[in-house]
Protein backbone atom coordinates (compact mmCIF):
# COMPACT_ATOMS: atom_id res chain seq x y z
CA UNK A 1 0.00 0.00 0.00
CA UNK A 2 2.77 2.44 0.88
CA UNK A 3 4.40 1.67 -2.47
CA UNK A 4 1.23 2.71 -4.28
CA UNK A 5 1.08 5.88 -2.20
CA UNK A 6 4.68 6.72 -2.94
CA UNK A 7 4.10 6.46 -6.67
CA UNK A 8 1.93 9.55 -6.30
CA UNK A 9 4.88 11.58 -5.03
CA UNK A 10 7.45 10.90 -7.74
CA UNK A 11 6.15 13.58 -10.13
CA UNK A 12 5.05 16.38 -7.87
CA UNK A 13 5.55 18.83 -10.73
CA UNK A 14 2.53 17.28 -12.46
CA UNK A 15 0.36 17.68 -9.37
CA UNK A 16 1.54 21.25 -8.94
CA UNK A 17 0.56 22.13 -12.48
CA UNK A 18 -2.76 20.30 -12.13
CA UNK A 19 -3.71 22.21 -9.01
CA UNK A 20 -2.69 25.58 -10.39
CA UNK A 21 -4.51 24.93 -13.65
CA UNK A 22 -1.68 26.09 -15.93
CA UNK A 23 1.59 24.86 -17.31
CA UNK A 24 3.54 28.10 -17.63
CA UNK A 25 6.40 29.08 -15.39
CA UNK A 26 4.46 32.04 -14.03
CA UNK A 27 1.74 29.75 -12.63
CA UNK A 28 -1.50 31.76 -12.65
CA UNK A 29 -3.36 31.73 -9.35
CA UNK A 30 -7.00 31.50 -8.51
CA UNK A 31 -8.98 34.77 -8.69
CA UNK A 32 -8.49 35.65 -5.02
CA UNK A 33 -4.70 35.58 -5.36
CA UNK A 34 -2.66 38.52 -4.16
CA UNK A 35 -1.68 40.46 -7.28
CA UNK A 36 0.34 43.60 -7.75
CA UNK A 37 2.47 45.42 -10.28
CA UNK A 38 5.15 48.03 -10.00
CA UNK A 39 5.33 50.76 -12.58
CA UNK A 40 1.60 51.18 -13.07
CA UNK A 41 1.05 48.67 -15.86
CA UNK A 42 -1.78 46.17 -16.03
CA UNK A 43 -1.63 45.55 -19.75
CA UNK A 44 -0.04 42.60 -21.50
CA UNK A 45 3.05 44.63 -22.34
CA UNK A 46 5.82 45.76 -20.07
CA UNK A 47 6.44 49.38 -19.24
CA UNK A 48 9.05 50.41 -16.72
CA UNK A 49 10.80 52.93 -14.55
CA UNK A 50 13.60 54.91 -16.17
CA UNK A 51 16.60 55.62 -13.97
CA UNK A 52 18.64 58.76 -14.18
CA UNK A 53 16.15 60.91 -16.05
CA UNK A 54 17.83 60.71 -19.48
CA UNK A 55 16.68 58.97 -22.61
CA UNK A 56 19.78 56.77 -22.62
CA UNK A 57 19.34 55.54 -19.07
CA UNK A 58 18.43 51.96 -18.27
CA UNK A 59 14.78 51.18 -17.65
CA UNK A 60 13.55 48.83 -14.98
CA UNK A 61 11.01 46.61 -16.72
CA UNK A 62 7.54 46.43 -15.21
CA UNK A 63 5.98 43.23 -16.54
CA UNK A 64 2.29 42.53 -16.20
CA UNK A 65 2.05 40.42 -13.05
CA UNK A 66 -1.73 40.39 -12.78
CA UNK A 67 -3.02 36.94 -11.95
CA UNK A 68 0.42 35.63 -11.02
CA UNK A 69 1.22 33.80 -7.78
CA UNK A 70 1.67 36.03 -4.76
CA UNK A 71 5.20 34.74 -4.17
CA UNK A 72 6.22 35.64 -7.71
CA UNK A 73 4.68 39.10 -7.53
CA UNK A 74 6.44 39.73 -4.25
CA UNK A 75 9.79 38.49 -5.55
CA UNK A 76 9.75 40.49 -8.78
CA UNK A 77 8.79 43.62 -6.88
CA UNK A 78 11.62 43.01 -4.41
CA UNK A 79 14.13 42.60 -7.24
CA UNK A 80 12.87 45.74 -8.98
CA UNK A 81 13.13 47.61 -5.71
CA UNK A 82 16.74 46.50 -5.26
CA UNK A 83 17.61 47.80 -8.72
CA UNK A 84 15.86 51.10 -8.02
CA UNK A 85 17.85 51.44 -4.79
CA UNK A 86 21.15 50.38 -6.41
CA UNK A 87 20.98 51.32 -10.10
CA UNK A 88 24.74 51.00 -10.48
CA UNK A 89 24.85 47.41 -9.20
CA UNK A 90 25.45 44.80 -11.89
CA UNK A 91 24.43 42.11 -9.42
CA UNK A 92 21.06 43.77 -8.76
CA UNK A 93 20.34 44.01 -12.49
CA UNK A 94 21.53 40.46 -13.07
CA UNK A 95 19.40 39.02 -10.28
CA UNK A 96 16.35 40.83 -11.66
CA UNK A 97 17.12 39.36 -15.09
CA UNK A 98 17.43 35.85 -13.66
CA UNK A 99 14.21 36.23 -11.68
CA UNK A 100 12.37 37.35 -14.79
CA UNK A 101 13.81 34.71 -17.09
CA UNK A 102 13.22 31.68 -14.88
CA UNK A 103 9.56 32.66 -14.65
CA UNK A 104 9.15 32.96 -18.40
CA UNK A 105 9.50 36.74 -18.81
CA UNK A 106 12.44 36.50 -21.21
CA UNK A 107 11.84 39.71 -23.17
CA UNK A 108 11.94 41.68 -19.93
CA UNK A 109 15.03 39.80 -18.77
CA UNK A 110 17.22 40.53 -21.81
CA UNK A 111 17.71 44.30 -21.25
CA UNK A 112 18.45 43.61 -17.58
CA UNK A 113 21.20 41.16 -18.53
CA UNK A 114 22.51 43.76 -20.96
CA UNK A 115 22.66 46.42 -18.24
CA UNK A 116 24.37 44.00 -15.84
CA UNK A 117 26.97 43.28 -18.51
CA UNK A 118 27.50 46.98 -19.15
CA UNK A 119 28.01 47.69 -15.46
CA UNK A 120 30.39 44.75 -14.96
CA UNK A 121 31.92 43.63 -18.27
CA UNK A 122 34.22 41.18 -16.44
CA UNK A 123 31.44 38.86 -15.18
CA UNK A 124 30.94 35.97 -17.63
CA UNK A 125 27.43 35.27 -16.36
CA UNK A 126 25.82 38.29 -17.93
CA UNK A 127 26.78 37.85 -21.61
CA UNK A 128 26.41 34.08 -21.28
CA UNK A 129 22.93 34.24 -19.77
CA UNK A 130 21.85 36.96 -22.20
CA UNK A 131 23.13 34.85 -25.08
CA UNK A 132 20.99 31.91 -23.98
CA UNK A 133 17.97 34.18 -23.58
CA UNK A 134 18.47 35.41 -27.16
CA UNK A 135 19.20 31.98 -28.67
CA UNK A 136 15.74 31.41 -30.10
CA UNK A 137 14.72 34.88 -31.22
CA UNK A 138 18.00 36.55 -32.16
CA UNK A 139 20.80 34.21 -33.18
CA UNK A 140 23.08 37.04 -34.29
CA UNK A 141 22.92 38.67 -30.87
CA UNK A 142 23.30 35.29 -29.20
CA UNK A 143 26.47 34.51 -31.18
CA UNK A 144 28.02 37.88 -30.34
CA UNK A 145 27.22 37.43 -26.65
CA UNK A 146 28.60 33.88 -26.48
CA UNK A 147 31.84 35.05 -28.10
CA UNK A 148 32.08 37.87 -25.58
CA UNK A 149 31.56 35.36 -22.76
CA UNK A 150 34.24 33.14 -24.29
CA UNK A 151 36.75 35.97 -24.06
CA UNK A 152 36.09 36.03 -20.31
CA UNK A 153 36.16 32.27 -19.74
CA UNK A 154 37.48 29.81 -22.31
CA UNK A 155 37.45 26.73 -20.08
CA UNK A 156 33.70 26.27 -19.53
CA UNK A 157 32.45 23.27 -21.53
CA UNK A 158 28.70 24.14 -21.61
CA UNK A 159 29.54 27.51 -23.21
CA UNK A 160 31.44 25.74 -26.00
CA UNK A 161 28.52 23.35 -26.50
CA UNK A 162 26.11 26.28 -26.77
CA UNK A 163 28.39 27.96 -29.29
CA UNK A 164 28.89 24.77 -31.29
CA UNK A 165 25.15 24.14 -31.49
CA UNK A 166 24.51 27.71 -32.58
CA UNK A 167 27.18 27.51 -35.28
CA UNK A 168 25.73 24.23 -36.53
CA UNK A 169 22.26 25.77 -36.74
CA UNK A 170 23.77 28.59 -38.80
CA UNK A 171 25.49 26.14 -41.15
CA UNK A 172 29.04 26.93 -39.99
CA UNK A 173 30.15 23.32 -39.58
CA UNK A 174 33.86 24.04 -39.17
CA UNK A 175 33.27 26.42 -36.26
CA UNK A 176 30.87 23.92 -34.71
CA UNK A 177 33.56 21.22 -34.83
CA UNK A 178 36.09 23.53 -33.20
CA UNK A 179 33.87 24.19 -30.20
CA UNK A 180 32.58 20.62 -29.84
CA UNK A 181 36.20 19.45 -29.77
CA UNK A 182 37.11 22.03 -27.14
CA UNK A 183 34.09 21.03 -25.03
CA UNK A 184 35.13 17.39 -25.35
CA UNK A 185 38.59 18.24 -24.02
CA UNK A 186 37.07 20.04 -21.04
CA UNK A 187 34.27 17.63 -20.11
CA UNK A 188 33.78 14.43 -22.15
CA UNK A 189 30.85 13.38 -19.93
CA UNK A 190 28.41 15.82 -21.55
CA UNK A 191 26.03 13.80 -23.71
CA UNK A 192 25.33 16.74 -26.00
CA UNK A 193 28.93 16.58 -27.27
CA UNK A 194 28.80 13.20 -29.08
CA UNK A 195 25.28 13.97 -30.29
CA UNK A 196 26.44 17.33 -31.65
CA UNK A 197 29.47 15.74 -33.27
CA UNK A 198 27.18 13.13 -34.84
CA UNK A 199 25.06 15.94 -36.28
CA UNK A 200 28.24 17.48 -37.68
CA UNK A 201 29.15 14.12 -39.22
CA UNK A 202 25.71 13.91 -40.82
CA UNK A 203 26.13 17.44 -42.15
CA UNK A 204 29.35 16.19 -43.76
CA UNK A 205 27.55 13.08 -45.05
CA UNK A 206 29.67 10.77 -42.88
CA UNK A 207 27.04 8.38 -41.54
CA UNK A 208 29.54 5.78 -40.30
CA UNK A 209 31.20 8.30 -37.97
CA UNK A 210 27.78 9.57 -36.90
CA UNK A 211 26.77 6.04 -35.92
CA UNK A 212 29.88 5.58 -33.77
CA UNK A 213 29.25 8.88 -32.01
CA UNK A 214 25.59 8.09 -31.39
CA UNK A 215 26.58 4.73 -29.91
CA UNK A 216 28.86 6.63 -27.52
CA UNK A 217 25.99 8.95 -26.61
CA UNK A 218 23.64 6.01 -26.15
CA UNK A 219 25.83 4.73 -23.32
CA UNK A 220 25.46 8.04 -21.45
CA UNK A 221 21.90 7.55 -20.15
CA UNK A 222 19.85 9.65 -22.61
CA UNK A 223 16.52 10.97 -21.38
CA UNK A 224 14.99 12.38 -24.60
CA UNK A 225 14.56 11.34 -28.23
CA UNK A 226 17.48 13.51 -29.36
CA UNK A 227 19.66 10.47 -30.11
CA UNK A 228 16.85 8.48 -31.73
CA UNK A 229 16.01 11.22 -34.21
CA UNK A 230 19.61 11.36 -35.38
CA UNK A 231 19.98 7.59 -35.29
CA UNK A 232 17.00 7.11 -37.59
CA UNK A 233 18.52 9.55 -40.09
CA UNK A 234 21.89 7.80 -39.80
CA UNK A 235 20.36 4.40 -40.52
CA UNK A 236 18.48 5.87 -43.48
CA UNK A 237 21.68 7.22 -44.99
CA UNK A 238 23.41 3.87 -44.45
CA UNK A 239 20.61 2.18 -46.36
CA UNK A 240 19.33 0.35 -43.28
CA UNK A 241 15.74 1.35 -43.90
CA UNK A 242 14.07 -1.22 -41.64
CA UNK A 243 16.18 -0.13 -38.67
CA UNK A 244 15.47 3.51 -39.48
CA UNK A 245 11.73 2.84 -39.52
CA UNK A 246 11.89 0.90 -36.25
CA UNK A 247 13.76 3.71 -34.52
CA UNK A 248 11.36 6.35 -35.82
CA UNK A 249 8.42 4.30 -34.56
CA UNK A 250 9.84 4.55 -31.03
CA UNK A 251 10.29 8.32 -31.13
CA UNK A 252 7.90 10.15 -28.84
CA UNK A 253 6.75 13.75 -28.83
CA UNK A 254 8.76 15.07 -25.91
CA UNK A 255 11.71 17.41 -25.59
CA UNK A 256 14.05 17.05 -28.55
CA UNK A 257 17.40 18.18 -27.16
CA UNK A 258 19.16 16.30 -24.40
CA UNK A 259 19.54 18.50 -21.30
CA UNK A 260 22.88 20.25 -20.99
CA UNK A 261 24.27 20.18 -17.44
CA UNK A 262 25.23 23.79 -16.83
CA UNK A 263 26.28 24.42 -13.21
CA UNK A 264 26.95 28.13 -13.75
CA UNK A 265 23.39 28.69 -14.88
CA UNK A 266 21.44 25.96 -13.12
CA UNK A 267 22.21 26.97 -9.55
CA UNK A 268 21.20 30.58 -10.15
CA UNK A 269 17.95 29.45 -11.76
CA UNK A 270 17.33 26.86 -9.06
CA UNK A 271 17.58 29.40 -6.28
CA UNK A 272 15.62 32.11 -8.11
CA UNK A 273 12.44 30.13 -8.84
CA UNK A 274 9.69 30.98 -6.36
CA UNK A 275 6.53 29.64 -8.03
CA UNK A 276 4.96 26.27 -7.28
CA UNK A 277 6.55 24.99 -10.48
CA UNK A 278 10.01 25.58 -9.06
CA UNK A 279 9.09 24.47 -5.56
CA UNK A 280 7.85 21.19 -6.99
CA UNK A 281 11.07 20.68 -8.95
CA UNK A 282 13.17 21.34 -5.87
CA UNK A 283 10.93 19.18 -3.68
CA UNK A 284 11.23 16.26 -6.08
CA UNK A 285 15.00 16.66 -6.16
CA UNK A 286 15.24 16.75 -2.37
CA UNK A 287 13.06 13.66 -2.04
CA UNK A 288 15.22 11.89 -4.60
CA UNK A 289 18.23 12.59 -2.39
CA UNK A 290 16.44 11.57 0.80
CA UNK A 291 16.28 15.16 2.10
CA UNK A 292 12.71 15.00 3.34
CA UNK A 293 12.98 17.99 5.68
CA UNK A 294 14.20 20.25 2.88
CA UNK A 295 11.35 19.09 0.64
CA UNK A 296 8.90 19.74 3.45
CA UNK A 297 10.30 23.24 4.02
CA UNK A 298 9.55 24.20 0.40
CA UNK A 299 5.84 23.76 1.07
CA UNK A 300 5.90 25.08 4.62
CA UNK A 301 7.34 28.30 3.24
CA UNK A 302 4.53 28.51 0.68
CA UNK A 303 1.93 27.94 3.41
CA UNK A 304 3.49 30.69 5.51
CA UNK A 305 3.07 33.03 2.54
CA UNK A 306 -0.41 31.75 1.73
CA UNK A 307 -2.10 29.69 4.50
CA UNK A 308 -4.97 28.81 2.15
CA UNK A 309 -2.77 27.36 -0.59
CA UNK A 310 -4.30 24.07 -1.73
CA UNK A 311 -1.13 23.12 -3.55
CA UNK A 312 0.97 23.88 -0.47
CA UNK A 313 -1.08 21.65 1.82
CA UNK A 314 -1.41 18.92 -0.81
CA UNK A 315 2.29 18.77 -1.49
CA UNK A 316 3.20 18.94 2.18
CA UNK A 317 0.95 15.95 2.68
CA UNK A 318 2.56 14.13 -0.25
CA UNK A 319 6.02 14.67 1.21
CA UNK A 320 4.86 13.01 4.42
CA UNK A 321 3.39 10.14 2.39
CA UNK A 322 6.78 9.69 0.76
CA UNK A 323 8.38 9.61 4.20
CA UNK A 324 5.82 6.99 5.36
CA UNK A 325 4.50 9.46 7.94
CA UNK A 326 0.83 9.01 7.11
CA UNK A 327 -0.64 10.50 10.31
CA UNK A 328 1.35 13.63 9.53
CA UNK A 329 0.16 13.62 5.91
CA UNK A 330 -3.56 13.27 6.56
CA UNK A 331 -4.31 16.74 8.06
CA UNK A 332 -2.65 18.51 5.13
CA UNK A 333 -4.41 16.38 2.52
CA UNK A 334 -7.70 17.09 4.31
CA UNK A 335 -6.96 20.81 4.38
CA UNK A 336 -6.17 20.80 0.66
CA UNK A 337 -9.55 19.20 -0.02
CA UNK A 338 -11.33 21.71 2.21
CA UNK A 339 -9.80 24.51 0.15
CA UNK A 340 -10.53 22.83 -3.19
CA UNK A 341 -12.96 19.88 -2.99
CA UNK A 342 -12.63 19.18 -6.73
CA UNK A 343 -9.10 17.80 -6.46
CA UNK A 344 -10.06 14.16 -6.66
CA UNK A 345 -6.49 12.90 -7.06
CA UNK A 346 -5.80 14.28 -3.60
CA UNK A 347 -9.01 12.66 -2.38
CA UNK A 348 -7.80 9.30 -3.69
CA UNK A 349 -4.45 9.70 -1.97
CA UNK A 350 -6.19 10.67 1.27
CA UNK A 351 -8.38 7.59 0.98
CA UNK A 352 -5.33 5.34 0.67
CA UNK A 353 -3.76 7.03 3.68
CA UNK A 354 -6.88 6.42 5.76
CA UNK A 355 -6.99 2.75 4.74
CA UNK A 356 -3.36 2.28 5.66
CA UNK A 357 -3.81 3.92 9.07
CA UNK A 358 -6.79 1.76 10.00
CA UNK A 359 -9.71 4.06 9.13
CA UNK A 360 -10.74 1.53 6.53
CA UNK A 361 -14.32 2.44 5.68
CA UNK A 362 -13.61 6.16 5.57
CA UNK A 363 -10.71 5.51 3.22
CA UNK A 364 -12.63 3.14 0.96
CA UNK A 365 -15.50 5.61 0.65
CA UNK A 366 -13.09 8.33 -0.43
CA UNK A 367 -11.36 6.00 -2.89
CA UNK A 368 -14.61 4.81 -4.45
CA UNK A 369 -15.93 8.36 -4.75
CA UNK A 370 -12.69 9.60 -6.31
CA UNK A 371 -12.65 6.70 -8.76
CA UNK A 372 -16.16 7.51 -9.96
CA UNK A 373 -15.49 11.23 -10.26
CA UNK A 374 -12.13 10.91 -11.98
CA UNK A 375 -13.11 8.05 -14.27
CA UNK A 376 -9.46 7.09 -14.80
CA UNK A 377 -7.86 3.66 -14.81
CA UNK A 378 -5.46 4.76 -12.09
CA UNK A 379 -8.21 5.81 -9.69
CA UNK A 380 -10.26 2.68 -10.37
CA UNK A 381 -7.20 0.52 -9.77
CA UNK A 382 -6.41 2.34 -6.53
CA UNK A 383 -9.84 1.49 -5.15
CA UNK A 384 -9.77 -2.12 -6.34
CA UNK A 385 -6.20 -2.65 -5.13
CA UNK A 386 -7.08 -1.32 -1.69
CA UNK A 387 -9.86 -3.91 -1.42
CA UNK A 388 -7.47 -6.62 -2.57
CA UNK A 389 -4.84 -5.61 -0.03
CA UNK A 390 -7.53 -5.76 2.66
CA UNK A 391 -8.25 -9.35 1.51
CA UNK A 392 -11.84 -8.47 0.72
CA UNK A 393 -11.70 -10.77 -2.25
CA UNK A 394 -15.28 -10.66 -3.54
CA UNK A 395 -15.42 -6.86 -3.39
CA UNK A 396 -12.00 -6.62 -5.01
CA UNK A 397 -13.06 -8.92 -7.86
CA UNK A 398 -16.15 -6.78 -8.45
CA UNK A 399 -14.08 -3.57 -8.39
CA UNK A 400 -11.53 -4.95 -10.84
CA UNK A 401 -14.41 -6.15 -13.05
CA UNK A 402 -15.80 -2.61 -13.07
CA UNK A 403 -12.34 -1.26 -13.92
CA UNK A 404 -12.14 -3.64 -16.89
CA UNK A 405 -15.61 -2.66 -18.07
CA UNK A 406 -14.73 1.03 -17.89
CA UNK A 407 -11.24 0.62 -19.34
CA UNK A 408 -11.28 -2.51 -21.53
CA UNK A 409 -7.96 -1.72 -23.20
CA UNK A 410 -6.01 -1.38 -19.97
CA UNK A 411 -3.86 -4.50 -19.48
CA UNK A 412 -3.23 -3.97 -15.77
CA UNK A 413 -6.92 -3.87 -14.90
CA UNK A 414 -7.63 -7.01 -16.91
CA UNK A 415 -4.58 -8.81 -15.48
CA UNK A 416 -5.51 -8.03 -11.88
CA UNK A 417 -9.08 -9.09 -12.56
CA UNK A 418 -7.70 -12.41 -13.80
CA UNK A 419 -5.77 -12.81 -10.56
CA UNK A 420 -8.94 -12.25 -8.54
CA UNK A 421 -10.90 -14.71 -10.68
CA UNK A 422 -8.24 -17.35 -10.17
CA UNK A 423 -8.25 -16.77 -6.44
CA UNK A 424 -11.97 -17.45 -6.33
CA UNK A 425 -11.50 -20.72 -8.25
CA UNK A 426 -12.90 -19.42 -11.54
CA UNK A 427 -9.87 -20.65 -13.45
CA UNK A 428 -11.42 -20.81 -16.92
CA UNK A 429 -12.57 -17.20 -16.64
CA UNK A 430 -9.14 -16.22 -15.32
CA UNK A 431 -7.51 -17.90 -18.31
CA UNK A 432 -9.76 -15.86 -20.59
CA UNK A 433 -8.68 -12.63 -18.90
CA UNK A 434 -4.99 -13.50 -19.10
CA UNK A 435 -5.37 -14.59 -22.74
CA UNK A 436 -6.76 -11.16 -23.64
CA UNK A 437 -3.73 -9.51 -22.05
CA UNK A 438 -1.31 -11.93 -23.72
CA UNK A 439 -2.90 -11.34 -27.13
CA UNK A 440 -2.34 -7.60 -26.78
CA UNK A 441 1.13 -7.87 -25.22
CA UNK A 442 2.77 -11.32 -25.09
CA UNK A 443 5.59 -9.93 -22.94
CA UNK A 444 3.37 -8.34 -20.29
CA UNK A 445 4.92 -9.15 -16.93
CA UNK A 446 3.74 -12.49 -15.58
CA UNK A 447 0.93 -12.98 -18.08
CA UNK A 448 2.22 -16.17 -19.73
CA UNK A 449 2.84 -17.89 -16.41
CA UNK A 450 -0.56 -16.89 -15.04
CA UNK A 451 -2.30 -17.93 -18.26
CA UNK A 452 -0.63 -21.34 -18.16
CA UNK A 453 -1.48 -21.89 -14.49
CA UNK A 454 -5.12 -20.94 -15.05
CA UNK A 455 -5.38 -23.31 -18.02
CA UNK A 456 -3.73 -26.08 -16.02
CA UNK A 457 -6.07 -25.61 -13.05
CA UNK A 458 -9.09 -25.57 -15.34
CA UNK A 459 -8.03 -28.95 -16.75
CA UNK A 460 -6.55 -27.75 -20.05
CA UNK A 461 -3.13 -29.25 -19.34
CA UNK A 462 -2.10 -29.53 -22.97
CA UNK A 463 -2.93 -25.88 -23.62
CA UNK A 464 -1.00 -24.86 -20.51
CA UNK A 465 2.11 -26.75 -21.60
CA UNK A 466 1.83 -25.26 -25.08
CA UNK A 467 1.64 -21.73 -23.67
CA UNK A 468 4.78 -22.26 -21.60
CA UNK A 469 6.74 -23.84 -24.45
CA UNK A 470 5.84 -20.95 -26.75
CA UNK A 471 6.80 -18.39 -24.12
CA UNK A 472 10.11 -20.12 -23.41
CA UNK A 473 10.90 -20.13 -27.12
CA UNK A 474 10.90 -16.33 -26.88
CA UNK A 475 12.68 -16.14 -23.52
CA UNK A 476 14.47 -19.34 -22.60
CA UNK A 477 16.03 -17.91 -19.43
CA UNK A 478 12.81 -16.87 -17.68
CA UNK A 479 13.01 -18.64 -14.32
CA UNK A 480 9.27 -18.52 -13.59
CA UNK A 481 8.36 -20.03 -16.95
CA UNK A 482 10.98 -22.77 -16.61
CA UNK A 483 9.83 -23.67 -13.10
CA UNK A 484 6.17 -23.74 -14.10
CA UNK A 485 6.80 -25.97 -17.11
CA UNK A 486 9.02 -28.30 -15.07
CA UNK A 487 6.29 -28.59 -12.42
CA UNK A 488 3.61 -29.45 -14.96
CA UNK A 489 5.84 -32.00 -16.69
CA UNK A 490 6.65 -33.58 -13.33
CA UNK A 491 3.26 -33.58 -11.61
CA UNK A 492 0.56 -33.19 -14.27
CA UNK A 493 -2.50 -35.46 -14.03
CA UNK A 494 -2.25 -36.44 -17.71
CA UNK A 495 0.50 -39.01 -18.30
CA UNK A 496 0.76 -38.06 -21.96
CA UNK A 497 2.29 -34.72 -20.97
CA UNK A 498 4.52 -35.86 -18.11
CA UNK A 499 8.27 -36.01 -18.74
CA UNK A 500 10.47 -36.26 -15.66
CA UNK A 501 13.76 -36.15 -17.54
CA UNK A 502 12.86 -32.91 -19.31
CA UNK A 503 11.60 -31.44 -16.05
CA UNK A 504 14.96 -32.19 -14.43
CA UNK A 505 16.79 -30.49 -17.31
CA UNK A 506 14.62 -27.40 -16.96
CA UNK A 507 14.83 -26.97 -13.19
CA UNK A 508 18.37 -28.08 -12.31
CA UNK A 509 20.14 -24.96 -13.68
CA UNK A 510 17.83 -22.75 -11.63
CA UNK A 511 18.63 -24.67 -8.45
CA UNK A 512 22.33 -24.39 -9.22
CA UNK A 513 22.04 -20.63 -9.78
CA UNK A 514 20.41 -20.24 -6.36
CA UNK A 515 22.91 -22.58 -4.67
CA UNK A 516 20.06 -24.99 -3.82
CA UNK A 517 18.66 -22.47 -1.33
CA UNK A 518 15.23 -21.80 -2.88
CA UNK A 519 12.62 -24.22 -1.45
CA UNK A 520 10.16 -23.61 -4.30
CA UNK A 521 12.73 -24.65 -6.89
CA UNK A 522 13.89 -27.57 -4.74
CA UNK A 523 10.26 -28.69 -4.46
CA UNK A 524 9.99 -28.80 -8.25
CA UNK A 525 13.32 -30.62 -8.59
CA UNK A 526 12.22 -33.23 -6.05
CA UNK A 527 8.94 -33.80 -7.92
CA UNK A 528 10.82 -34.09 -11.23
CA UNK A 529 13.22 -36.66 -9.78
CA UNK A 530 10.30 -38.67 -8.41
CA UNK A 531 8.57 -38.64 -11.80
CA UNK A 532 11.81 -39.90 -13.36
CA UNK A 533 12.01 -42.70 -10.80
CA UNK A 534 14.99 -41.20 -8.95
CA UNK A 535 13.42 -41.42 -5.52
CA UNK A 536 16.64 -41.19 -3.49
CA UNK A 537 17.36 -37.83 -5.12
CA UNK A 538 13.73 -36.81 -4.69
CA UNK A 539 13.94 -37.52 -0.95
CA UNK A 540 17.22 -35.59 -0.67
CA UNK A 541 15.88 -32.51 -2.45
CA UNK A 542 12.52 -32.59 -0.66
CA UNK A 543 14.27 -32.86 2.70
CA UNK A 544 16.46 -29.89 1.83
CA UNK A 545 13.40 -27.91 0.65
CA UNK A 546 11.63 -28.49 3.98
CA UNK A 547 14.73 -27.48 5.95
CA UNK A 548 15.22 -24.24 4.01
CA UNK A 549 11.52 -23.37 4.14
CA UNK A 550 11.39 -23.99 7.87
CA UNK A 551 14.23 -21.56 8.50
CA UNK A 552 12.92 -18.84 6.16
CA UNK A 553 9.88 -16.85 7.38
CA UNK A 554 8.46 -16.19 3.92
CA UNK A 555 8.43 -19.91 3.07
CA UNK A 556 7.37 -21.47 6.38
CA UNK A 557 3.81 -21.91 5.14
CA UNK A 558 5.11 -24.42 2.60
CA UNK A 559 6.49 -26.83 5.20
CA UNK A 560 3.38 -29.05 5.76
CA UNK A 561 2.91 -29.64 2.02
CA UNK A 562 6.63 -30.28 1.55
CA UNK A 563 6.60 -32.92 4.28
CA UNK A 564 3.56 -34.61 2.79
CA UNK A 565 5.34 -34.89 -0.55
CA UNK A 566 8.50 -36.09 1.15
CA UNK A 567 6.50 -38.92 2.70
CA UNK A 568 5.32 -39.96 -0.78
CA UNK A 569 8.86 -40.00 -2.15
CA UNK A 570 10.05 -42.08 0.81
CA UNK A 571 7.41 -44.61 -0.24
CA UNK A 572 8.68 -44.34 -3.86
CA UNK A 573 5.51 -42.66 -5.07
CA UNK A 574 5.52 -39.57 -7.32
CA UNK A 575 3.43 -36.53 -6.51
CA UNK A 576 0.43 -35.77 -8.70
CA UNK A 577 -0.93 -32.27 -8.93
CA UNK A 578 -4.31 -31.14 -10.07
Amino acid sequence: MITSLRRRVTLTVILAVMLMGVSGFGCKRTPDAETATVGGTSSGTSSGTTLGGSSGAATIPAPDLSGMEAALVRRINELRGEVAANPGSAEAWGQLAIGLEVHGMIEDAIPCYREAGRLDPTDVRWPYFEGIANAVGNQDASLELFLRALELQDDYAPLHVQLAHLYLMRGDVDSAVKHYDRADELDPTLIRIPIGKAEVALARDDAETALQLLERAGAMNPVTDHILINLAETYRRLGRTEQAAAVLASVGTGQRLEPLPDPLRTQWQWDAGVTTHWRAKRSDAYLGRGQVDRAREEWNELIRLDPDSAIGHAQLGMVSVHANELPRAIPHLQRALEIDPTQYEIQSTLGLAFVKTGETEKGLNLLESAARKLGTTKSAMSYASALRDLRRWDEAEAAFREAVAAHPDDPEARFEHGVMLGRSGRHAEAAGAFARVADADPDYRGVQSNLARSLYRSGAVGDAVKVLRTALARNSTDAQLRNDLAWMLATGPDASYRNGAEAIRLITPLCEQTNFQNPMLLNTLAAACAEAGKFDEAVRHATRAAEVAGSTPQYRGMVPALRQRLALYEQEQPYRGR
